[in-house]
C-alpha cells in the first residue's frame, strides 16, 4: 500500500498505532528512517521527543 492509503486510515479513524503495526517491513523501515530524521524538520523538541515516543510503543 502506498504511503496515501496509510494516511487515508488514520484519516478514517483507524489507530495510528494499528495501521503503523499492520505495514509490511519495507514501508515501516521507511517510517522509521523518516521517525529518525526529524531533526531536519522545523518541530520543536517537545514534538520530536513525543513522536519519538509513540513510535517505539509500537509492538512489531
Amino acid at each position: 500500500m502506498g504511503g496515501w492509503g496509510y494516511i487515508l486510515r488514520i484519516l478514517k479513524g483507524e489507530s495510528p498505532k494499528d495501521v503503523l503495526a499492520s505495514m509490511p517491513e519495507k514501508d515501516f523501515d521507511k517510517v522509521s528512517e523518516v521517525v529518525g530524521n526529524l531533526k531536519a524538520t522545523n518541530l520543536t523538541r517537545q514534538q520530536r521527543r513525543r513522536i519519538e515516543r509513540e513510535f517505539k510503543t509500537v509492538r512489531r
